[in-house]
């Protein structure tokens, strides 16, 4: 840390440089907002060029000084941490999810044709979401169902504003589920006026 912030000018933020190009910088800035230029097609351009091209430094320098910044925020402020740390552990989440859901040569793409692994990945995340929509549905079933037997006295519009429009709660709601017990298919919710 301490480098960023030294006199040397080979680790410190090149200020001087960012304020030299500052213009230049902001008539990029919003061409990439407007979409004129692609972001892609911008970094593609500064990167096939020197990186002497004193553009490509002063973005350079700009960034450097953007994640120090972002890193100093996330060493002082512990909800900022905590917030980072739930969104990291929710993405791993499902990429552990995804490969446990994965199959077929243990989850390696064995085509170099980027079609053919476009299509890939997105079958995987098709199969993804119908897993996870079925698991919602039976989830929704079952603690609609407990819900339901807690009530004291049913109330007649139980039936139409239940989420699923269940009409009988299936037998994973009061026993334990095995093999041969599987809740029964949801029916589309009924809305009475």
């Amino acid at each position: 840390m301490d480098p960023l912030f030294s006199t040397d000018t080979r680790t410190a933020v090149d200020w001087e440089l960012i304020h030299r190009h500052w213009p230049d910088l902001m008539q990029v800035a919003p061409s990439v907002k407007q979409g004129t230029v692609s972001s892609v097609t911008l970094l593609r351009r500064l990167n096939n060029r020197s990186r002497k091209n004193p553009i490509y430094q002063a973005f350079r320098e700009v960034g450097r000084a953007v994640r120090t910044t972002v890193l100093l925020r996330y060493l002082s402020d512990p909800a900022l941490r905590k917030q980072i740390q739930e969104a990291t552990n929710k993405a791993e989440a499902y990429n552990g999810f995804t490969k446990w859901l994965h199959f077929g040569n243990a989850g390696w793409l064995t085509s170099r044709d980027p079609e053919l692994q476009d299509k890939a990945v997105k079958f995987l995340d098709l199969i993804d979401s119908r897993v996870i929509f079925s698991t919602t549905i039976d989830m929704t079933t079952v603690v609609y169902c407990i819900l339901r037997r807690l009530e004291p006295s049913p109330r007649p519009t139980w039936r139409s504003s239940a989420p699923t429009g269940a009409r009988s709660c299936p037998a994973s709601a009061t026993t334990p589920s095995t093999a041969s017990t599987y809740p029964h298919p949801p029916t589309p919710p009924r809305f009475t006026l």
